[in-house]
């Protein structure tokens, strides 16, 4: 392991919260999807979750670390996507003890369940077993079928082509997943320049609710949304305080200290009355700054009128002054 990486760290815990206790993890715990049959869809998002993950540690993990993990997660997205090499690797699995979910017969279905009439046509989105011919869960009421845009058949959701024309609908839930991460990341941008309001309305318009193809990307963009959300109410509270704070210290004639305060508020989240008062005070202070120069000049020409002058125009801004008033 490089170098600079602490001795008994554990990436995969650290950057990925993967708990389960085998290193390296296997595709389904690399990824954090159950083993078994899952739509493609669901394995493009639990790796693209994954590499989102792994880009949150660019700036202070080791560079090297980071894209080796990044390839295993691109393995693993490959493995469970080739048919092949995920039949072998749940063969391995099952040989090792681990329960893998068991196929319908035709290469397709989720793992299979006591419960439930069958699992042959079992549900995407809670796993209940359904009658074959059932076209929506008798659980939890999701679709268990869906339309070809192309020739109109019906398919189970968890086939990849059309078994009316061969269309490829995994490329289109492939495309569908990939708008919504698309829309997670403009997000993730938009809160890192503390646009919050702007990230949350962003990940809410996204499409995808109620569509089990779509579950975990959705379900990620409204928790986002919803952390987000909670975000911003913090930042709300915390500009309250900052506008109470400011406004003590216009009354007390700090004018300068109110910069400070109001900095503590990214610009972005800083409300309309945080704004007025810094500018205010920023206005005051840059008076006061002004004033005080006039004074030592006019000290130094020892021009009694002009001393005076100033200093009354100072006293307006800052009446506790006692050392300017002394000079007066």
């Amino acid at each position: 392991m490089i170098s600079k990486t602490p001795v008994g760290f554990d990436p995969y815990r650290m950057w990925l919260e993967i708990k389960t206790p085998r290193r390296p993890p296997n595709p389904y715990e690399l990824l954090m999807i159950e083993p078994g049959e899952v739509p493609p869809s669901e394995v493009e998002a639990a790796a693209a979750r994954q590499r989102r993950s792994l880009s949150r540690f660019r700036s202070n993990g080791d560079v090297n670390l980071l894209q080796s993990l990044g390839n295993e997660i691109d393995r693993a997205r490959e493995t469970l996507l080739n048919r092949d090499s995920k039949a072998q690797l749940d063969s391995t699995l099952r040989a090792e003890g681990v329960p893998v979910g068991r196929t319908n017969g035709n290469g397709h279905g989720r793992a299979s369940h006591p419960s439930g009439p069958s699992s042959a046509n079992a549900c995407l989105s809670c796993g209940a077993g359904n009658e074959e011919f059932s076209k929506f869960c008798a659980s939890c009421g999701s679709p268990l079928f869906r339309r070809c845009p192309q020739c109109e058949k019906e398919n189970t959701l968890s086939v990849r082509f059309c078994v009316g024309c061969g269309h490829n609908l995994a490329a289109l839930d492939a495309d569908r997943v990939q708008r919504i991460q698309e829309a997670i990341e403009q997000g993730w941008k938009l809160h890192d320049a503390f646009e919050l309001t702007k990230a949350i309305a962003f990940v809410r318009a996204v499409e995808g609710a109620g569509d089990p193809l779509l579950k975990s990307p959705y379900s990620e963009a409204m928790r986002l949304a919803e952390q987000w959300t909670s975000e911003l109410e913090q930042w709300k509270a915390r500009d309250g305080v900052a506008v109470q704070r400011s406004a003590m210290l216009i009354e007390t004639h700090r004018y300068a200290e109110v910069a400070a305060v109001a900095d503590e508020i990214p610009e972005p989240l800083r409300s309309a009355e945080l704004k007025r008062l810094a500018a205010d005070a920023a206005g005051k202070a840059q008076v006061t700054n002004a004033l005080m120069k006039e004074i030592r000049e006019a000290v130094a020409k020892d021009d009694a009128l002009d001393i005076l002058s100033r200093i009354e125009n100072f006293l307006a801004l800052h009446p506790t002054n006692d050392r300017v008033r002394a000079i007066g």
